[in-house]
């Protein structure tokens, strides 16, 4: 195979990847800003992988140097950028909502309340819930790993007026 060959491919997977994470923006399941940090590490890598080709073919300490740092590159930032980020909201969503459930069934037993998902941006971890008393009004909840571990007690962090 040539190194054209090689580059193209190269190239056209970070692009197939870049798309697939402005997707994932767009359904709403990333952060935009996420999406750019990994799109900017992709690019570097992808300018990486062209400096690799141009070596000369006497350089090889430089291109397995050069492979390495790409290989590690692109899988710390698949971590950091994907892989983290959909482990915090689909992984640990749940229990973050039993934690939640069972904070407000303790500290609120005679009130009626519902989880508003429609009122997160950018697949955020705040869980809001709006209370029946209070129908105008959703309170926000960050619920953090001490808090289901049960080290730190479940608050509010705040809200925001709903303008229904």
């Amino acid at each position: 195979m040539s190194k054209r060959t090689i580059i193209g491919a190269i190239m056209a997977s970070l692009l197939i990847i870049t798309s697939l994470i402005f997707f994932l923006v767009v359904r709403d399941q990333i952060s935009s800003v996420t999406a750019g940090y990994f799109t900017i590490s992709l690019g570097l890598l992808g300018l990486l992988v062209l400096g690799y080709f141009m070596l000369p073919a006497d350089k090889k300490p430089l291109q397995v140097a050069s492979i390495a740092v790409f290989t590690v590159g692109f899988i710390t930032s698949v971590y950091f950028f994907v892989a983290s980020p959909a482990y915090d909201i689909y992984v640990l969503e749940e229990t973050r909502q039993e934690t939640l459930v069972a904070h407000l069934e303790a500290e609120h037993p005679d009130r009626d309340w519902h989880i508003r998902d429609d009122l997160r941006t950018a697949r955020s971890t705040a869980i809001f819930v709006v209370f029946d008393d209070e129908p105008d009004y959703a309170h926000a909840y960050f619920i953090t790993e001490e808090m289901i571990n049960g080290t730190t007690e479940v608050e509010s962090i705040g809200g925001a007026q709903l303008n229904e």
